[in-house]
């Protein structure tokens, strides 16, 4: 019954999201390491999300600190593949967390899960937000011909893609198939993001007493 409430697109989207998670790094390492797999799962999310921006962030540092290392293919390919699986990563945690996971419940007769805390969802939100920034801004600079004029530095990347993720609309054009696929892709995640942020936002304010 609750199976035919929600048609079959969000039940078979829910079930994917629910495969997804199993490529986890953050969840992979709770299964294989003790003291990750015993300890408070809220503090080893917050763990990974922290390790993954620190790592965003240094990946992001060396290409200022050497722009024509994104020439060596040997770095510029890996990288990026890593990049998208983060990517992935972050769009089936933040979607389960605030969508498919009570949808799942729901399908399967469950108690509907609960928020830990809605200002610790905001935050971590919000980091992940910012990750989102970070990760477009170095795909854009690896891909800097894709755009016009061209993101020749990784100042120009990080500035397109802070407009981007803002809505603000960006000064570059993207060219060819690569340039399109990113800023699409960015545009997405900042539509979901703004909406969910706004939404737990929104959740937070005081309500007058006798509202339910």
């Amino acid at each position: 019954m609750h199976h035919q409430r929600h048609g079959w697109l969000v039940p078979f989207l829910a079930e994917v999201f629910h495969h997804l998670e199993g490529l986890s790094l953050i969840n992979w390492w709770a299964r294989r390491v003790p003291c990750w797999r015993q300890g408070v799962r809220l503090r080893r999310i917050e763990i990974g999300i922290l390790l993954f921006a620190l790592v965003e962030g240094w990946f992001l540092g060396l290409l200022f600190l050497c722009p024509r290392s994104k020439d060596n293919l040997f770095f510029s390919i890996p990288l990026q593949l890593i990049l998208g699986y983060r990517l992935v990563d972050i769009m089936q945690s933040v979607l389960s967390v605030f969508i498919f996971q009570q949808v799942r419940s729901n399908i399967e007769g469950r108690p509907l899960p609960k928020l830990a805390s809605p200002q610790r969802t905001l935050v971590l939100t919000g980091l992940n937000y910012l990750e989102v920034i970070v990760v477009f801004a170095i795909l854009a600079y690896l891909n800097g011909s894709s755009y016009s004029p061209e993101l020749d530095s990784p100042w120009d990347a990080s500035n397109y893609s802070i407009q981007v993720a803002a809505l603000l609309g960006p000064e570059a054009s993207v060219l060819g198939a690569i340039g399109p696929i990113l800023f699409v892709s960015e545009v997405f995640f900042a539509l979901i993001f703004l909406t969910l942020v706004l939404a737990t936002a929104v959740s937070l304010l005081p309500r007058r007493t006798g509202d339910k």
